[in-house]
């Protein structure tokens, strides 16, 4: 299994497919005779600068049941934010045949990517050398589609057509290759005394030291930058796809509407086998019967809870416009809880704060655990999803409606799915459209019968896991 950073690495690099890759493993090392290897590449904690050369090493594990590796010094950075326009993001011939050795050597029957970052994506083509092995793809995200990740032009403005690549040419700046050199440099020192002594990479003394090799090497690197191929890599990203269509036995989407944008970029359908994530919290749906009634409280008020981050594509200054422009008959009814890390820039949390006057009550937390969740949530809230990008499948919302707790959606992604209900979902940046929802809200109109009457049955993670084995263990292919 390959994911570009290590699953049980203390850190939150990797974000949510991490967390689900964790989650999988521990559910799949429980079954006999699945013998489980997981590969990792492109994090910074995977670069030797005492030894430039790219290689495989054995990784420590947490847990007997499962060997760990990394490729040290790929050729290809994750996540793919920290090199955009990498020339090797499609193919590097020392880092194919690493891999090649490597799948070899251990006679894997199947290889299942969470993605391609870290990796040139002519991995794919050892279906060539071994057409035996079995290959799947889950997506949980755009990168094989778009270059940028998030399919959001200039991380801004959502992207529907990249012009043959035109477009992805002026979307971000490529990366400098010396920049991005120092800033690898500083993290594998660093890492050398967190790791060693032990340290919470995002603890206070972890910090501290990350920046102070920052400081030490930006801008400064003893490794010369390799001269990049002639053909630019965002002009031919939909050769990504056409690997895809060729080697890949089955891709798993997330959500439906992760399989109705793969399937717009050319992703055979035949290919495309929707397969949701398995949720930790699932019992507790199955468990709790829904509530009843309008979803507004006895007491005509309303408790809106934002989990997540303070960031432009994930909404939240979308809320804040929409929270300064809503009219206080409707605003003054409303308690918001909003848990996420604020930024260093305090005018961010200035601004949240600022809505307190209007608000029946406001509350902050500076970021949350899981096992803060049920606390923060409380009883008769109603989860917001703000998300101005196709948002695959946010795990956010899913711990939520686990708890049978409605979920105010704009259209883009997978969460308004959950639900079905047309009267909970708003037209994505739309400002009038949110306000007109939460004044229906408001006026008793949205009931609980209406909005989980066609909801979906969370999957738990050992369902889910029953569903990977399947695909693991089955013989064909389908052709078009």
């Amino acid at each position: 299994m390959y994911h570009w950073t290590q699953d049980d690495f203390p850190s939150s690099r990797g974000g949510g497919i991490k967390v689900y890759q964790k989650t999988i493993l521990q559910e799949l090392v429980k079954i006999k005779d699945l013998h489980l290897t997981v590969l990792s590449s492109g994090s910074s904690d995977l670069y030797d600068f005492i030894d430039p050369s790219i290689r495989i090493k054995r990784l420590p594990s947490r847990t007997n049941e499962l060997e760990r590796f990394g490729i040290v010094n790929s050729s290809v950075w994750a996540p793919a934010c920290n090199h955009f326009g990498n020339p090797y993001s499609i193919n590097h011939l020392k880092m194919k045949e690493i891999f090649f050795e490597f799948v070899v050597k251990h006679q894997f029957d199947v290889i299942h990517f969470q993605h391609l970052e870290g990796l040139p994506a002519e991995v794919l083509t050892i279906k060539e050398r071994l057409p035996h092995i079995k290959i799947l793809f889950s997506m949980h995200d755009y990168y094989a589609l778009c270059p940028q990740v998030t399919f959001l032009y200039k991380g801004r403005d959502l992207c529907n057509d990249s012009q043959n690549g035109k477009k992805c040419l002026s979307c971000l700046p490529v990366e400098d290759f010396r920049s991005s050199l120092s800033s690898k440099r500083a993290n594998w020192f660093a890492f050398q005394i967190i790791d060693r002594v032990g340290f919470n990479p995002e603890g206070t003394i972890g910090t501290l030291i990350q920046k102070f090799f920052h400081q030490v090497f930006i801008g400064k690197t003893t490794i010369t930058p390799p001269n990049p191929p002639p053909d630019n890599v965002l002009l031919n990203w939909h050769y990504i796809v056409e690997l895809m269509n060729k080697h890949v036995d089955s891709v798993l989407p997330v959500s439906k509407r992760v399989q109705q944008i793969a399937l717009r970029h050319g992703i055979h359908s035949n290919l495309l086998k929707l397969l949701r994530l398995g949720i930790p919290e699932a019992p507790r749906f199955r468990q709790e019967p829904p509530p009843q009634g309008p979803l507004i409280r006895e007491d005509g008020s309303l408790t809106f809870v934002y989990l997540g981050y303070m960031t432009i594509h994930k909404g939240f200054f979308f809320l804040l416009d929409a929270f300064e422009e809503m009219p206080e008959e409707l605003s003054g009814k409303i308690n918001l809880v909003v848990a996420a890390k604020a930024p260093n820039d305090p005018f961010v949390l200035n601004r949240l704060m600022s809505l307190q006057p209007k608000l029946k009550s406001l509350i902050h937390y500076n970021g949350y655990t899981p096992d803060q969740l049920d606390t923060i949530l409380g009883k008769g809230s109603i989860g917001l999803l703000c998300q101005l990008w196709e948002d695959s499948g946010p795990i956010t919302a899913w711990e939520m409606h686990c708890r049978h707790i409605p979920l105010l959606t704009s259209d883009l992604g997978g969460a308004s799915e959950l639900s079905g209900c047309k009267s909970m979902v708003y037209g994505h940046g739309n400002r009038s459209e949110f306000i007109e929802c939460v004044r229906k809200i408001l006026e008793g109109k949205v009931t609980h019968e209406e909005y989980w009457k066609n909801s979906i049955t969370p999957m738990t993670v050992a369902e889910h896991c029953q569903q990977l084995v399947q695909y693991y263990l089955s013989e064909e292919k389908d052709t078009l």
